[in-house]
């Protein structure tokens, strides 16, 4: 169905915009379900590119630093996949979705800036001593994660010249860490909304939004590191003779 409907009776307002108010206090269970829902969609839903993040007041950290750089650091390790991507051969809609229908995916800010905010949020969360520890240790291993994937994102073509794994390889070590504490988790629905697609410049159907099993997301995830780690045993090909394939 077109998700650009409007029905009867309905407004613009109500039409376009979500109930949901992205500047309300969430509890530590809410921002790390929030945090592996994110992970677990292939659609960004309206929590990372419809809220508006610098409005939400000081008074809540939790949501205005934490979860606001685990959602900007996601943003940009978008931007890094596309960038990398769009200027490849590729088919269109088979192999990859190139067309952005007018959004930005803060192409414009040096990632500098996205991992001062990871630093600042982690510092944050290490200093929550009356904050449950396992519920400490998960932001705080989600937070890491997002910073090692995105320095293995940003290193692009110079990994064929630096030859580092550390990145991948920190990343695969925080997922086994973040799948140990999936359960504490709060799932937040109301936080995820087909209604962005109302906004895009396009004439293209609208797309569902995916869910897929956080299970299955998080070996996604991991097979993504590994292939990353074992992809640079390619670089030392010279000929068949030291070509090898593993089934």
């Amino acid at each position: 169905m077109d998700s650009g409907y409007i029905a009867p009776g309905e407004n613009h307002a109500q039409a376009l915009e979500d109930d949901y108010d992205v500047r309300q206090s969430l509890t530590p269970e809410e921002v790390v379900g929030l945090m592996d829902q994110l992970l677990s969609h292939e659609v960004l839903p309206k929590t990372i590119e419809d809220a508006r993040f610098d409005r939400v007041p000081a008074d809540f950290p939790l949501v205005s630093l934490v979860l606001r750089a685990y959602s900007l650091a996601l943003i940009k390790a978008c931007d890094f996949v596309h960038a990398r991507v769009v200027v490849e051969y590729y088919y269109e809609e088979e192999d990859f979705v190139g067309q952005l229908y007018n959004r930005n995916l803060l192409s414009a800010f040096d990632p500098s800036h996205f991992y001062r905010l990871l630093d600042q949020a982690v510092a944050w969360v290490d200093a929550q001593k009356e904050m449950d520890e396992k519920l400490r240790d998960a932001l705080r291993c989600r937070l890491l994660f997002r910073r090692s994937f995105l320095s293995a994102l940003d290193q692009d073509l110079e990994v064929i010249e630096t030859r580092s794994t550390e990145d991948f390889a920190s990343s695969l070590s925080h997922l086994v860490t973040l799948s140990e504490t999936t359960g504490l988790g709060k799932l937040v629905p109301a936080a995820f909304s087909m209604k962005i697609q109302r906004k895009l410049a396009s004439t293209v159907p609208p797309r569902p939004i995916v869910h897929i099993d956080y299970e299955n997301a998080i070996a996604h995830a991991k097979r993504i590191c590994q292939d990353a780690i074992d992809m640079q045993q390619m670089l030392d090909y010279r000929g068949p003779s030291n070509f090898k394939v593993h089934s």
